[in-house]
């Protein structure tokens, strides 16, 4: 549906299996590997699916949002 409109998707990360789910955050290590396999797996299915629109939020913060999306070489913008 969000192809079909060309409309764009953000694509979030929350620590807990939904948002109603979370507790306090865990910041033991650096979530940083986890997070971009993450937003790699869903970024991949969201352009198979024909979306070129998408935001990412990890849930930390834009800058760590700026950086995961440039370095994963997605192009998404």
């Amino acid at each position: 549906m969000v192809a079909a409109h060309d409309a764009a998707v953000i694509i979030c990360h929350v620590q807990g299996k939904n948002v109603r789910d979370v507790g306090d955050f865990n910041f033991g290590s650096d979530p940083t590997i986890m997070l971009e396999e993450y937003f790699a797996r869903q970024i991949e299915i969201a352009t198979r699916n024909g979306v070129d629109k998408i935001f990412i939020d990890p849930g930390l913060g834009f800058i760590t949002a700026t950086w995961l999306t440039a370095r994963c070489g997605c192009g998404i913008r």
